[in-house]
């Protein structure tokens, strides 16, 4: 055991952005801030043209931070009006892409925080937001799809709650294209909470966008101890459940209530890593116990974080514990400077200001 410390096919063309990050010192809560991108070049892959722009000037308030930052590119799924929308950080060559897939209450944006540093670093990256699914097999074929989308054969997941649930379902299906996982405060069934939802589980898509927004709220840590930091980690993500649509909210909830489980899974134990926040989190002891089980030889990293977004109130040490699952596989920090080459369009850098100001 270690210890320490979520039609047609139109696909985004890749677009190649070099920023420069000059951050300004944190604003306070409410305070009218100009964000700064000093010498930001952008290379459009269609055209071929170079441009440059300098001293770009993006009025927000810290309330704005989130909206300005949902201009990430979206694949849309063909034959239906499904999207997914994805932040993707890190050099184009990289044969070890991660992909990080966010639980019940987040978007692309909770990992923020790893798309940066671990782009920095030399990794190539992508935070996805997934849409709304009647099922994890449905899921599973979008993800496919999505993949296919990013040119992506395999890849590296990192899941968080019901996205380590999925990310499990889909290295059951298509075990090819999954060469590891990493599991954070995650589960294998959801059987203990399909008990728990009862008859109000199948009302679900029954029910008002506002009293499901609501529910989603209530499920999220308001009582016990908690560090300053897991306590704002808390706040950011249920100011996050303002932009999700009722689509998405009755989609999550149905995906954790539906008693499904994971099937046979084929890993190395070099292969599986699995973190857990110190003290109660969200998932049902039973079911922390049973990813345990399920992958007995994993390594087990028990976090020094308590509640269950560490990878925003301690994103140092989860980020610490991706890079060393990354070096089994021969995908060592390149040691890059701040400066980074995003591969697609992003406004990640107003969020990162957000919680660098809130965390």
């Amino acid at each position: 055991m270690l210890k320490t410390g979520e039609f047609g096919c139109n696909i985004v063309p890749p677009i190649e952005v070099t920023l420069s990050f000059n951050f300004p010192p944190p604003p306070q809560p409410g305070q009218q801030v100009k964000l700064v991108h000093r010498s930001l070049q952008k290379f459009d892959s269609c055209s071929g043209q170079a441009s440059c722009f300098s001293d770009i000037r993006v009025p927000v308030t810290l309330q704005g931070y989130l909206r300005v930052a949902s201009s990430a590119p979206r694949f849309a799924q063909p034959h239906s009006q499904l999207e997914w929308s994805y932040y993707q950080a890190g050099p184009a060559n990289d044969t070890n892409p991660l992909v990080f897939l966010h639980g019940t209450s987040s978007t692309a944006a909770a990992f923020f925080y790893q798309v940066m540093s671990l782009s920095d670093k030399g990794y190539c990256v992508v935070s996805a937001q997934y849409p709304a699914y009647a099922g994890p097999d449905e899921w599973c074929k979008g993800f496919d799809l999505f993949l296919d989308s990013l040119r992506y054969r395999a890849v590296h997941l990192v899941g968080a709650g019901l996205g380590g649930f999925l990310a499990q379902h889909f290295a059951c299906k298509h075990r090819s294209r999954v060469r590891s996982l990493v599991l954070c405060n995650s589960f294998a069934s959801t059987h203990a909470f399909a008990m728990r939802a009862g008859t109000w589980g199948s009302l679900i898509s029954l029910m008002p966008t506002a009293f499901l927004r609501q529910a989603m709220q209530d499920t999220l840590p308001q009582a016990g101890f908690m560090e300053m930091r897991a306590k704002q980690a808390v706040d950011w993500v249920g100011q996050q459940l303002n932009d999700l649509s009722g689509d998405d909210l009755a989609s999550r909830l149905n995906l954790n209530v539906n008693g499904n489980q994971v099937g046979p899974l084929h890993f190395e134990n070099h292969e599986v890593t699995v973190l857990e926040s110190s003290g109660d989190t969200m998932v049902p002891e039973e079911l922390r116990q049973q990813l345990k089980i399920l992958y007995k030889g994993a390594s087990f990293a028990e976090l020094k974080s308590r509640g269950d977004f560490p990878y925003l109130s301690r994103p140092d040490e989860v980020t610490l514990f991706v890079e060393v699952h990354m070096r089994r596989f021969g995908a060592f920090a390149q040691g890059r400077a701040i400066a980074a080459t995003l591969l697609t369009r992003s406004f990640l850098t107003p969020v990162v200001d957000q919680l660098r100001c809130r965390c």
